[in-house]
């Protein structure tokens, strides 16, 4: 007899405009031999329904949210039911996958102005803080529904649910729960709480920096470019955290260096107080959300701006970059 955990999944959407897509979503979780739970059984929304769903969601592993063309069904503060419902798991703690179409794929349905004004905020809401998987057809969103739930599953394991007769004893499960939290604490230490991107580039593939010369004698600006492995970008971010972790340090010293790299010289060979190279803000941009994506930064408040700081696995790929090595003489 298998003794395969289950999961309960909670599947929230709008109704009508995804039935079929709601339908495919819950197949799939079928198939992978998880339980799927929604809205099915009450598909029109009140606040009485509302306090049930609550009650599921409670019971629920994971929540799961589908994003399409319209906003929903409002409640009586404004919100839309499904908004509410992403609102009360974020509350209740539990793993979100967000999985948003993209826009324009489909004929919106919204034509309230202002509904439509919420729906984008919705959508910029599930951005922030998780990365969400972008969909256009059913078979798009039943396979990033395969692939978000099983990385789910590994790095946020979940109570679950198990035959009675397969729990050794109440002290058996009692140990299983406090190795889960313990699993949680340690995977937050470690910064494992971003999902993995899986056709993210690699370290020692190649990314073009583009910057120029910041001259305050001059209304004219030098341009540079600096063609350089990510693996290289890592190692000068990492070396300006250490010496100073304010972002707009950890920026203005890595443009030297890329500059550096690049072979490109500053305005008449030199630097000055009035000279000095900066990195255009769409370069900067991309290389924190990469090297957050690879896991190797995080980003926390200061009390004069953004601090960056290396990752348990951004400090272990340093310090083994900058490591002096044993020389071995050849025999």
């Amino acid at each position: 007899m298998s003794s395969t955990k289950r999961y309960q999944v909670f599947v929230s959407s709008t109704y009508t405009d995804l039935k079929d897509e709601r339908d495919a979503v819950s197949q799939t979780i079928l198939e992978m031999q998880h339980f799927p739970v929604g809205m099915e059984r009450w598909p029109a929304a009140d606040e009485e329904q509302f306090g049930f769903i609550r009650r599921v969601i409670d019971e629920s592993d994971y929540y799961l949210v589908i994003i399409g063309q319209r906003y929903g069904t409002l409640a009586d503060d404004g919100i839309s039911y499904t908004e509410k419902e992403y609102h009360y798991a974020v509350s209740k703690g539990l793993k979100i996958i967000a999985l948003v179409q993209e826009p324009d794929v489909a004929p919106k349905t919204d034509v309230d102005p202002n509904k439509q004004r919420r729906l984008d905020a919705f959508r910029e809401k599930l951005k922030k803080g998780r990365l969400v998987k972008i969909w256009k057809s059913k078979e798009e969103l039943t396979n990033a529904v395969l692939h978000a739930l099983h990385h789910a599953l590994v790095t946020h394991p979940a109570t679950g649910w198990m035959r009675a007769d397969q729990i050794a004893s109440v002290e058996a499960l009692s140990d299983i729960v406090t190795l889960q939290k313990e699993n949680k604490e340690l995977r937050a230490l470690l910064n494992d709480d971003q999902p993995v991107i899986l056709d993210i580039a690699g370290l020692d593939e190649e990314f073009t920096i583009k910057g120029y010369f910041r001259d305050l004698g001059s209304q004219s600006r030098a341009i540079w470019n600096c063609r350089i492995s990510w693996r290289n970008i890592f190692e000068i971010v990492a070396v300006q955290i250490e010496i100073s972790p304010a972002e707009q340090n950890v920026a203005r010293e890595s443009a030297r260096l890329f500059v550096t790299q690049s072979g490109s010289g500053p305005p008449e060979g030199k630097y000055g107080a009035t000279t000095w190279p900066e990195t255009y803000a769409e370069s900067w941009h991309c290389i924190s959300r990469q090297l957050r994506a690879l896991r190797l930064v995080t980003h926390t408040p200061g009390e004069n701006g953004t601090l960056w700081r290396l990752t348990r696995g951004g400090e272990d790929l340093f310090l083994a970059s900058q490591a002096i090595r044993t020389e071995r003489s050849e025999e």
